[in-house]
């Protein structure tokens, strides 16, 4: 019986490990993992060589840019001691400048460190659902309903979850891009603390989409303040546009804008 299910172990392990997806991005090799995060993508992690005997393994900041984006307050006591907790649990660290996960480790160590980073982001994601669910639930149906929009406007060209390799080498993802030319983002609610992520992650990736322009499409949720995230998008000339008059309508207006100012 043992040996029945040691061979269903080994069978387990045999499709993980074939799962797993390893791309080079120039140095930096972007790891596919067949675990899930809150919207359904495969979570991904990155790593490069330091020295001859020592590597960098990071989330790239995905995981905390996530939460951010979603309307977190990560700056919070409470959420810097819980984050803190889960960081020492897996011996991971996390950058200050872009709050990126990561962990150096030598090549022999490698399986257990990887392993632990993936456990760190799979933590966190779990801190997110467990927090404030509403918004994680409210944010992928607005999605969700601006992709069903897009079925209306059959000259467009859509390319869903476009990714950039930004300037620190880090794959950035958004959530679609119209023509080739106007990458949206789109948020169910919006804080400060959201728009200074969204903005980070477009200016990081914006070295190689230079032709192409950004704009964020926001759910019209009655009582949002919106005024300071939409000042700090303008400021960076990411177009901020509110959904009033519905997601079709803001759609057109982002559109239409983009053509504006390429004329």
């Amino acid at each position: 019986m043992i040996d029945s299910f040691q061979s269903l172990q080994n069978r387990y392990w045999d499709w993980v490990r074939g799962q797993r997806l390893i791309q080079d991005l120039g140095g930096i090799y972007e790891i596919t993992t067949p675990y899930l995060d809150r919207f359904n993508d495969c979570v991904q992690i990155y790593a490069r060589m330091l020295e001859a005997d020592k590597i960098l393994i990071t989330d790239g900041g995905g995981t905390l840019e996530d939460l951010a984006l979603l309307g977190h307050s990560l700056s919070s006591d409470k959420w810097t001691d819980v984050i803190r907790e889960i960081l020492n649990g897996f011996n991971v660290s996390m950058d200050a400048k872009d709050r990126s996960l990561y962990a150096e480790c030598s090549i022999e160590d490698f399986p257990v460190t990887a392993h632990n980073v993936i456990q760190t982001v799979l933590a966190i994601i779990d801190l997110g659902y467990m927090s404030t669910s509403l918004k994680v639930t409210r944010q992928a149906p607005f999605r969700n309903r601006v992709k069903r929009e897009f079925a209306f406007f059959e000259n467009w060209e859509i390319a869903d979850n476009p990714r950039f390799t930004g300037r620190s080498g880090v794959p950035r993802k958004f959530n679609f891009m119209v023509n080739n030319t106007t990458v949206i983002q789109c948020f169910a609610s919006i804080t400060k603390q959201g728009s200074d992520a969204f903005v980070c992650s477009w200016l990081d990736a914006d070295q190689e989409s230079e032709h192409i322009r950004c704009s964020a499409l926001i759910q019209d949720v009655q009582g949002q303040s919106i005024d300071t995230p939409c000042a700090i998008m303008k400021y960076y000339d990411i177009k901020p546009v509110v959904a009033s008059s519905g997601i079709r309508n803001g759609l057109l207006e982002i559109m239409e804008s983009a053509e504006i100012s390429d004329q």
